[in-house]
C-alpha cells in the first residue's frame, strides 16, 4: 500500500507507532517486560520511539517507520540514508547486551533473514560466513552493511564486530503481527 504524501501520511504513522507501543505497554502489564520508556531524553532516546527493559534487565530499542515511502521494502542503503542502521550500531556499541528492533509495514529482506541467521551462528564469524552467506547477493548485502558501519570488509575482526551487531537486530512487520495477549 502507497500512502499520499502529506499530513495523512504523518497520522497513520503515528497511529502505527501508538499501536506498537501499545503492545509493548501490554507485554509489560503481563510481566513479559519489565518497563518501557517512550522517548526518552538523551542517547538513550537518540533514534528510537520506545525503549523497554526485559525482565532479565536487557534492554529493547525500538525505531517504527511506517513505509518507506511508496516501495514495498527497505535497502540496506535506504535504511542508512534514514539513520537506521547508525542507531542499530550505536546502541550495542554503548551497551553489549541490549537489542535492537525495526518496525515497519514495508519489509527489510536483505537484512531480516541475515538478521536471523546471525543469532544462530554463536558469535563465529566464520561459521557465518560458511553456512548463511552461500549466496553472491548473501555476501554483497553483508558487505553493504559492513560499509554502512564504516567496517572494513576484508578484515576478520569488522566481520565479527558486524556480525555481533546483527545477531542483536530485528525486524518486525508491527501491528500486523503483534503477539496474541
Amino acid at each position: 500500500m502507497s500512502l499520499i504524501p502529506g499530513g495523512r501520511v504523518d497520522k497513520f504513522g503515528n497511529r502505527f507507532e501508538r499501536l506498537w507501543i501499545v503492545s509493548l505497554a501490554l507485554d509489560v502489564i503481563d510481566g513479559r517486560l519489565s518497563t518501557i520508556k517512550l522517548e526518552p531524553l538523551g542517547f538513550e532516546g537518540e533514534g528510537v520511539e520506545c525503549v523497554v527493559t526485559q525482565t532479565d534487565g536487557v534492554k529493547i530499542y525500538h525505531q517504527c517507520k511506517i513505509q518507506n515511502g511508496n516501495k514495498a521494502s527497505w535497502s540496506i542503503a535506504e535504511l542508512a540514508k534514514n539513520g537506521v542502521l547508525q542507531t542499530a550500531k550505536k546502541k550495542p556499541e554503548s551497551d553489549p547486551r541490549c537489542q535492537f528492533v525495526f518496525i515497519s509495514d514495508s519489509t527489510v529482506p536483505e537484512l531480516r533473514d541475515m538478521a536471523m541467521h546471525a543469532k544462530s551462528c554463536d558469535g563465529s564469524s566464520g561459521d557465518f560466513a560458511r553456512h548463511c552467506l552461500i549466496s553472491k547477493s548473501a555476501r554483497d548485502s553483508f558487505n553493504k552493511l559492513r560499509q554502512c558501519w564504516a567496517l572494513d570488509s576484508e578484515e576478520e575482526r569488522d566481520a565479527a564486530l558486524a556480525l555481533g551487531f546483527l545477531s542483536r537486530m530485528e525486524f518486525d512487520r508491527g501491528y500486523r503481527q503483534i503477539r496474541q495477549h
